[in-house]
């Protein structure tokens, strides 16, 4: 008798192995990196390659999430921009409640860019930031003068961090800029913070921020 299941009838699937997805959304794959839908992140995925392709799994479902084109390089990073649409309407929430909170859509923008310059990698999270410390500084004290606007959008570098301390430096110390027009146009806050630290400390007060 002939075997019931002879070698030809037996179809070979693909193996399945695990890989976990990294904070932003990527897995590793014979030397290169490939992206999931931002939901996956740091999730675990089944991945299996076939006929050129690299097929990403939900291992609880087995539904396909994602596929890519199997690159032949080494070291390259393969990302399918779809995956990323939630982060961008993320992003462009937080931008447009930075324009209502500050009022002023050149601000927000301004305000923006520099976040995003000085931390490109993390550039949402120093939105939420932003405008976590705005939120607080505004409902306590009010609109933020255009004068020391100027002074924040004027530094190099800004972190949600550093906007905080900025504005805490000057909170202690409003008229380090409301003297006259020509000491706002002179003082840099990174001073005005050591102001602030040297007064705190000469009168015993608790340590204050030093801003770097």
């Amino acid at each position: 008798m002939q075997p019931y299941l002879s070698p030809a009838c037996i179809e070979t699937l693909p193996a399945t192995v695990t890989r976990k997805a990294d904070k932003t959304g990527l897995i590793a794959w014979q030397s290169n990196k490939y992206s999931v839908p931002l939901a996956y992140q740091g999730a675990r995925v089944g991945v299996c390659a076939e006929d050129g392709l690299l097929r990403i799994s939900d291992l609880a479902t087995g539904k396909t999430i994602a596929e890519h084109t199997l690159c032949q390089d080494k070291g390259q990073v393969i990302k399918n921009t779809d995956h990323y649409r939630d982060k961008q309407l993320q992003q462009n929430s937080l931008k447009q409640a930075l324009q209502q909170l500050l009022g002023n859509v050149e601000r927000a923008m301004a305000l923006c860019a520099l976040l995003q310059a000085t931390s490109p990698k993390i550039y949402k999270d120093q939105l939420a930031g932003a405008k976590q410390v705005l939120q607080a500084h505004i409902s306590q004290y009010g609109a933020i003068p255009e004068a020391l606007w100027a002074r924040l959008i004027d530094t190099p570098r800004l972190t949600a961090t550093g906007l905080r301390e900025r504005l805490e430096a000057y909170q202690a110390h409003p008229e380090r800029l409301q003297t006259d027009t020509a000491m706002v146009v002179n003082t840099d806050l990174a001073d005005l913070a050591h102001y602030v630290a040297l007064n705190g400390r000469s009168s015993g007060q608790g340590e204050c921020h030093v801003i770097h």
